[in-house]
């Protein structure tokens, strides 16, 4: 398996980047594309998805903690990567975890594509898995709300999007 790459982005879409990692051109589909600045050296983590009808599907994290929870995501029955990717495009990390936690139904079914039976299960599924992360629960709660405005910061402040990303996740 694919756990992570190292090179430059050369091309994105609204939902998909490329990297140029040992000579090869990487396809990988990704929750937010402003995450990886093109024409940037990154590193991205990434998870191999085979389906039978489609094939071999990358896609890629900025950090480690968002590859996690994607693969819990999609641990859960009627949950495919598709949708965890879409769930993750539409809230952070940490604002999933702390809605997982705590049983907030209707947080996650506000989500487009995300139902309150979907949410329900969601909930059922990961709440026992999430707790035994130490990396996750860390960022329930108003944490998630800080360290977003920390990374923001250090953007803002000409880092690169890979040395803000581990700047958080060394805090977290």
């Amino acid at each position: 398996m694919i756990e992570r790459l190292h090179g430059m982005v050369v091309a994105s879409t609204d939902r998909t980047i490329v990297i140029m990692a040992g000579g090869i051109g990487f396809g990988l589909q990704v929750a937010d594309t402003a995450s990886f600045r093109q024409d940037a050296a990154v590193t991205v983590y990434t998870y191999v998805h085979w389906n039978q009808e489609k094939g071999q599907s990358l896609f890629g994290f900025a950090d480690e903690i968002s590859r996690q929870l994607f693969c819990l995501l999609i641990s859960c029955q009627k949950i495919g990567p598709a949708l965890a990717l879409a769930l993750l495009r539409q809230r952070e990390p940490g604002v999933i975890v702390q809605d997982i936690m705590s049983g907030n139904v209707a947080g996650l079914s506000s989500c487009q594509g995300i139902g309150a039976k979907k949410a329900e299960l969601i909930i059922y599924e990961l709440k026992d898995k999430l707790s035994g992360l130490s990396s996750l629960p860390a960022l329930a709660g108003g944490a998630a709300l800080q360290l977003k405005n920390m990374q923001e910061a250090l953007l803002s402040l000409s880092y690169s999007p890979q040395e803000a990303t581990k700047a958080v996740s060394y805090v977290a």
